[in-house]
């Protein structure tokens, strides 16, 4: 069997293992990674729908759009649902 050489996707230590495609050097570091990858996609799909509620309510331009969602960033979602009932929506 052969073995590789890789280093660490998570805390950067060089291991060895059988398996070519190995990314993580324990199940410590695999479920820090996993943990990561599945906020990662959970945030990019909070910003999409922001983005497409944005779009929808305010039917402005993409700047105006790009400025409410900059705007949606700093205040947070309450804020945002608050602004949604003051608009009648």
């Amino acid at each position: 069997m052969s073995t590789y050489v890789t280093t660490c996707s998570e805390c950067s230590v060089t291991f060895e293992s059988g398996r070519s495609w190995a990314k993580t050097c324990s199940d410590r570091c695999r479920q820090r990674r996993h943990r990561r990858t599945h906020d990662e996609r959970r945030a990019e799909a909070a910003r999409r729908l922001r983005r497409l509620i944005a779009e929808t309510v305010t039917a402005g331009t993409a700047a105006e759009c790009e400025a409410l969602d900059a705007m949606l960033d700093l205040v947070g979602e309450e804020a945002f649902a608050d602004s949604l009932t003051a608009l009648g929506r």
